[in-house]
């Protein structure tokens, strides 16, 4: 009997261990993300807006968007998980740009949980006190449009082209950014 215990405290201690890897590797990960430059860069036109407007999103409320439906606005996607260190660092500042456009409807601000899951994201974003609209991906994305990491935000302009896809967190709230939208929306 005592030998199954110790086992068991041998399994148990080895899942721990296990398991604190596991966490430093995605922390590492995420801060190796966090201090990636970013990476903005134009595409060409024509690819792009087939490969943006057929993108389908549910939102938590049970309303779907089309991308190619928001053509004449200017797109901020952010893709996250709950689970994401990068990406929870960056929502405040996320939350605090969407509030500064409130009142311009000349803009769009999409949430999207990689995860597909509205009930546990929408669950942080009430918790945080958050005031961003969460979506999934209710079609799949293009090849390629994702990379494979998160936070990734895409930034699409009014004539549904891909301007910028920013890798890694990175503080929203800084005045260079809301300048940078201004910018598209008066486009």
């Amino acid at each position: 009997m005592l030998v199954c215990k110790r086992q068991n405290i041998l399994d148990y201690n080895m899942k721990r261990v296990f398991s604190a890897a596991l966490v430093m590797y995605f922390s590492i990960s995420g801060l190796c993300a966090f201090a990636q430059q970013s990476q903005t860069s134009s595409h060409d036109a024509t690819n792009e807006t087939e490969i943006v407007g057929n993108i389908l999103f549910a939102g938590q409320a049970g309303n779907e968007i089309v991308l190619r439906d928001l053509r004449g606005k200017v797109v901020f996607i952010n893709f996250w998980a709950t689970w994401c260190l990068p990406c929870k660092i960056e929502m405040p500042g996320i939350n605090k740009l969407r509030k500064s456009f409130a009142d311009n409807p000349d803009i769009v601000f999409l949430t999207v949980d990689v995860e597909n899951d509205l009930p546990n994201s929408v669950a942080y974003m009430k918790k945080k006190r958050f005031d961003l609209p969460v979506y999934a991906v209710k079609n799949g994305l293009p090849q390629g449009f994702l990379p494979n990491a998160i936070p990734v935000t895409i930034i699409i302009n009014k004539k549904g082209i891909v301007v910028a896809k920013e890798v890694g967190a990175i503080n929203y709230s800084k005045p260079s950014v809301r300048k940078y939208l201004d910018q598209l929306v008066k486009e």
